[in-house]
């Protein structure tokens, strides 16, 4: 049987050191990184080539994983973690489950029949599809987005 071994981006998810202290216990060899410090043609430095490597951490390291060599690496499918794909099957039990899903371009386009469905004087919250984070989601005033498409 192959053996798993772990890599761990450090200081990501709640109960760290439990999952960790479940690591050793059962027996698995674990190394830790940082998102800034890991680079795929480095990957030598943790772990050999085509090793059974699990990762855990954040989604943009995720992206870096699968640039090595290593099996499986991380489990990610940037195609399923975008909005326009889980959406289709959560949408109803998202908090807020009322909303559009549309490109900036055609946001500033329809403003007006948005704003008035959202009973809003401009402000929206707004997010990117991909979760890989291209800006930062928050409330943005559509009437300034369009000023500033027009620069």
């Amino acid at each position: 049987m192959t053996k798993v071994n772990w890599l761990i981006e450090r200081n990501i998810f709640d109960f760290e050191e439990q999952f960790l202290e479940e690591l050793i216990r059962q027996g698995y060899t674990y190394k830790e990184t940082k998102y800034l410090q890991f680079h795929p043609k480095e990957a030598y430095k943790y772990f050999t080539e085509n090793d059974c490597i699990l990762f855990r951490g954040t989604l943009n390291l995720g992206r870096d994983i699968l640039k090595t060599s290593w099996i499986p690496g991380a489990y990610m499918d940037e195609k399923n973690l975008r909005c326009s794909t889980y959406y289709t099957y959560f949408g109803q039990y998202l908090l807020n489950n009322k909303y559009f899903m549309l490109s900036l371009g055609e946001l500033i386009r329809r403003r007006e029949e948005i704003l008035d469905y959202f009973n809003s004087n401009g402000d929206l919250f707004i997010r990117p599809d991909s979760n890989m984070k291209p800006f930062h989601a928050g409330v943005f005033n559509l009437q300034i987005l369009s000023t500033m498409l027009k620069i």
